[in-house]
């Protein structure tokens, strides 16, 4: 093992961090109070769903820098990785850090976004696991739901809608999680299917907004909570 190797965190860190130190517990990670306690790592929220104060959410970040350099060790691939990151829990691991964490880590800056085709090539192979990913708990089934939809590709989200019609069939209809991924699948595909992409990254990412995305981007009070966490330092 390098150097560069050894100051990796593993998978399993990684997971534990995300998971509350659950991760091998579906009995906690299908447990809707449980998961309202990990609203401030996941989404900037108090478990009541009001959100986080500047300073919580820059603690919250702050907690996060710890893997820094695992997330562009693991984005990039340019040096092959310990083999517990070809394991399952090291897939899903890939996608919590390139998905999740690196939007935590890297707050307005463009590296946030950098990482996507990382966290959806991990998710792609966990859903070819059907044995696998049926047996993962709803909080695990959140965050393949997430990958889809931080997608710019309008295929990604029509097959997000499968995805999260997946979670409805195993954890219930009126399931109370289910109904916020469905509702969150369907916010983020509303913006794909008009626009494309993602209006809210154009400054980040250097891109010129058209017409119609600067006067969405303009009535600040219409957008949705995640179109205003990423600005620009």
């Amino acid at each position: 093992m390098s150097s560069s190797q050894s100051s990796l965190k593993s998978p399993a860190d990684v997971l534990s961090f995300w998971f509350g130190g659950e991760w091998n517990n579906n009995e906690k990670l299908n447990d809707p109070q449980f998961m309202f306690s990990l609203f401030p790592l996941w989404w900037g929220l108090n478990p009541d769903f009001s959100p986080l104060s500047a300073e919580e959410k820059l603690k919250v970040d702050q907690s996060t820098l710890q893997f820094i350099e695992t997330v562009r060790a693991v984005g990039t691939a340019k040096s092959p990785l310990p083999s517990e990151w070809d394991t399952l829990d090291g897939t899903f691991a890939k996608l919590i850090l390139c998905d999740q964490i690196c939007r935590n880590c890297f707050r307005g800056t463009d590296e946030a976004f950098a990482y996507g085709s990382t966290s959806l090539s991990a998710c792609r192979q966990i859903l070819s696991s059907e044995s696998w990913w049926r047996g993962l708990s709803l909080s695990a089934h959140t965050f393949l739901t997430t990958a889809f939809q931080h997608s710019e590709d309008v295929e990604d989200h029509k097959n997000n809608v499968v995805v999260v019609e997946n979670v409805g069939e195993k954890f219930g209809l009126e399931n109370m999680m289910y109904l916020q991924l469905k509702k969150h699948c369907e916010d983020h595909k509303a913006v794909i299917d008009r626009f494309g992409r993602y209006p809210h990254r154009n400054e980040l990412l250097g891109r010129e907004s058209t017409e119609e995305e600067a006067a969405y981007l303009s009535d600040i009070d219409s957008l949705h909570s995640w179109e205003k966490s990423q600005t620009k330092k």
